[in-house]
């Protein structure tokens, strides 16, 4: 099971993190594999028109690479060295599981790598849904005054993964020192409570996934193979928009035919039945109307 720390304030996530693992029931047949992505440096998505379409990245990086994103110290060492995720996509991938681990908060101090990770897994969605029917499952932790939306935030951005999505579990952190001291055992009691909280919902999770993993290994893998939609890529769509474009141009022309032959019929129906027909302020004699000139 990967844990990716994502969002972290002064270590705050990835110790509660390895907390919860070290409580939950069961966790010794479980490999953990957390990957703190705060203490790495992901260089953000370039917007490239490589990684929609599998058989191009091949021809990119290389036919049987794993990593298909253009962003690679292979292709150009100078540009692209100091980027890690080249080097973590194998902790990214190598999971029966994922939980995306991540700080709610405002305050000075926290290091933020969560939405230049997700933006640069687009090679991983658009290379035919690596991670379809993966259970994935959110990880917040937050201040007890926080109403946190961050979970929803963190399920919807991954949905789009074709992951399955699990209830989110949720640790707040107990600050005896902030702006409403607390004695020692009201820290203590408070402290225990959201422990166990989170314990639990960390054990409904772990107990989950294996279900799903292996309800997956008694049935047929889904061969899925991604279709970009919502864009133009302006390299792979050139035959398409050429013969778009062409559709459109017949189209067009017919239209305007199809409009001069209504204007014509009305015009001799109405002189046949003694009427007036009103021209257009920019038409001359023959009804026609004159372009406009621009000087």
């Amino acid at each position: 099971m990967g844990v990716l720390i994502t969002r972290d304030k002064n270590g705050e996530v990835r110790s509660s993190v390895e907390r919860t693992i070290s409580r939950t029931d069961h966790a010794e047949d479980v490999e953990f594999n957390v990957v703190d992505f705060t203490e790495s440096y992901v260089q953000a998505c370039i917007g490239c028109d490589v990684c929609p379409t599998p058989a191009k990245v091949e021809d990119v990086t290389g036919e049987g690479k794993d990593y298909k994103c253009i962003i690679d110290d292979d292709l150009d060492e100078d540009r692209w060295t100091e980027d890690d995720l080249q080097d973590l996509h194998s902790q990214l991938m190598g999971n029966d599981a994922l939980v995306i681990a991540a700080y709610d908060g405002d305050e000075d101090g926290i290091t933020d790598t969560y939405q230049t990770l997700l933006e640069r897994t687009r090679y991983i969605r658009r290379d035919d849904w690596r991670l379809h029917n993966l259970p994935l499952a959110a990880y917040v932790v937050r201040t007890p005054q926080k109403s946190s939306t961050y979970p929803m935030k963190i399920m919807t951005s991954w949905m789009r993964h074709n992951t399955i999505i699990n209830p989110p579990i949720i640790h707040t952190s107990v600050d005896a020192t902030g702006e409403t001291p607390l004695d020692d055992e009201t820290a203590a009691e408070l402290e225990a409570h959201y422990n166990e909280g989170a314990t639990e919902q960390f054990a409904d999770f772990v107990a989950r996934a294996r279900r799903l993993r292996a309800a997956a290994e008694t049935t047929d893998a889904d061969e899925l193979s991604y279709k970009a939609t919502g864009y133009q890529n302006k390299i792979l769509d050139r035959p398409y928009r050429a013969e778009r474009n062409l559709e459109i141009t017949h189209t067009s022309t017919n239209n305007v035919h199809r409009h001069r032959h209504r204007r014509r019929y009305r015009r001799h129906r109405s002189r046949r039945e003694g009427r007036t027909v009103p021209r257009h302020p920019r038409a001359n004699r023959s009804g026609v109307r004159r372009p406009r000139v621009h000087v």
